[in-house]
């Protein structure tokens, strides 16, 4: 991390700091030879490097700048760009602008030509959005050198901007809405179906994995030839949860990007499809909030979460299966391991249960759907999976069946 300028207090420039060391040579070397020119010479340097510092000492700062973003919140390969304009308050000198990025790791340099009073300036450059994470831009530092190069002063103008890359978001179906709980009675929202006894009889659809074998309406599925489940009429449906495994143990650095990009996506999907969704995490973690601004929440909580090596997983899994109104469940993880899947299994009594894998795995999962987003993009994985498992199957039924005795 580069040091940062310091402020108000004219300073050696390299050059400055070059000359300085040569004047000190040459004054010695007059001294010890006995030499007039070489003591000229040194005597030369130093009325340079004192008009350089009179010179930085009279000026003052001639120029104002605003920064505005394109986006103080942006995604993964977004266009992060900063703009920054301002205005000459009188005759600026040559000028060398600053701007200090990602907390000092990075600057964006520009050189200001001298301007009349008055003149309107404007500079932009472009922030790294290669990795998720919170970006500290600013402040920005204008610098004014001697004609000769040789002592610098310098102003640090504007405060700091807060820029979070959010992690990249794919376009993928939504999950399976499940079993919501009962909803309170002055819940308010859409008319939306759920699959529990909640209110009045809506419609007949398909059975699929993970419901309560109880809503099967069996005339009707005797009658079709294929299992039918009664749909009733409820407030809203139960609230979506997306459980990210944050154990370091699963991950390498690549399948936990992977493992945050599909938390978001799912996310973003639930916010899409008007479920209310939080995010949990094994560490302990919960992402939500109520309302429009939920989505931005979780993104913004995901754009800077990391790896933990505090594992709360099975008090986690406790908390949500004892919550009333929960909904489906997504496990995103890295290589399942039988810690997760059983998670996903006690998750899964009532629930509708998906576990996301980043990395391969030989550990059964039994008839939880896994999207295995290492053998090919998760994209893909996630809609061929999700397809695949909107109809009944009677190895499935037997299974949740089963297990729910």
């Amino acid at each position: 991390m580069a040091r940062p300028p310091r402020v108000g207090t004219p300073e050696l420039t390299r050059r400055g700091w070059t000359l300085a060391g040569g004047a000190a040579g040459l004054l010695v070397g007059s001294r010890l030879l006995g030499s007039d020119a070489l003591a000229a010479l040194a005597l030369t340097a130093g009325a340079l490097l004192g008009f350089g510092f009179l010179w930085a000492t009279r000026q003052r700062s001639t120029l104002t700048l605003e920064r505005s973003s394109h986006a103080v919140r942006v995604n993964v390969g977004g266009d992060g760009r900063i703009v920054l304009r301002g205005r000459t308050t009188d005759a600026s000198p040559w000028l060398n602008i600053t701007e200090s990025v990602d907390s000092g790791r990075r600057a964006a340099r520009f050189a200001l030509v001298p301007l009349a009073a008055g003149t309107e300036v404007e500079a932009g450059y472009r922030i790294p959005t290669n990795r998720r994470g919170r970006r500290i831009v600013g402040p920005t530092f204008i610098t004014a050198t001697d004609p000769f190069g040789l002592v610098r002063r310098n102003w640090a103008v504007g405060g700091t901007t807060e820029v979070i890359v959010r992690p990249r978001v794919h376009s993928i179906l939504p999950p399976r809405r499940g079993g919501g709980g009962e909803p309170s009675e002055r819940a308010t929202g859409p008319r939306l179906p759920v699959v529990e006894a909640l209110g009045d009889f809506l419609a007949l659809r398909p059975y699929e994995p993970g419901d309560d074998p109880r809503r099967v309406h069996w005339p009707s599925s005797a009658r079709h030839g294929d299992l039918l489940v009664r749909v009733d009429e409820a407030p809203a449906p139960g609230r979506a949860v997306i459980l990210l495994d944050t154990r370091g143990t699963v991950y390498d650095d690549a399948s936990f990007e992977a493992a945050i990009e599909a938390a978001a996506s799912v996310a973003s999907s639930l916010h899409r499809s008007h479920q209310p969704v939080e995010v949990v995490t094994t560490a302990g973690e919960t992402f939500r909030r109520p309302g429009a601004s939920a989505l931005d929440l979780i993104l913004d909580r995901l754009a800077v979460v990391e790896r933990e090596p505090a594992d709360h997983l099975g008090i986690v899994t406790a908390a949500l299966r004892n919550r009333l109104g929960l909904g489906g469940v997504v496990v995103v993880t890295g290589a399942p391991d039988t810690a997760i899947v059983d998670a996903a299994a006690a998750l899964g009594a009532r629930r509708v249960v998906t576990i996301v894998a980043t990395r391969p795995s030989s550990t059964p999962t039994g008839s939880i759907p896994v999207v295995d987003g290492s053998a090919r993009p998760f994209v893909d994985a996630w809609n061929t999976t999700r397809q695949t498992h909107t109809r009944w199957h009677p190895a499935n039924f037997r299974s949740r069946s089963h297990s729910l005795r």
